[in-house]
C-alpha cells in the first residue's frame, strides 16, 4: 500500500535479485495518475525513482521497521 497525506493506492509489482519495480494508480478527484517506482534493493533499504505521469521524476526511499 502506497499512503500519502491525503490519497493511498495499491502497489502492484515485483522484486528480481536486488531489483524492485512497482505500480500504483492513485485516484484523486476521480482522476487516476500512474505511478511507476523502480529502484534497487540492499538490505533492509530499497530506493531509486519514480515516475508521477505528467508531473515528472522524483526520488523514493522505504526501509524495514
Amino acid at each position: 500500500m502506497q499512503n500519502g497525506e491525503i490519497y493511498s493506492a495499491t502497489l502492484k509489482g515485483a522484486v528480481h535479485a536486488d531489483e524492485v519495480e512497482l505500480h500504483a494508480v492513485m485516484n484523486v478527484s476521480g482522476n487516476q495518475f500512474p505511478w511507476t517506482f523502480q529502484g534497487k534493493v540492499t538490505g533492509d533499504r530499497m530506493g531509486g525513482t519514480v515516475l508521477l505521469g505528467e508531473y515528472g521524476q522524483a526520488t523514493w526511499s522505504a526501509s524495514r521497521a
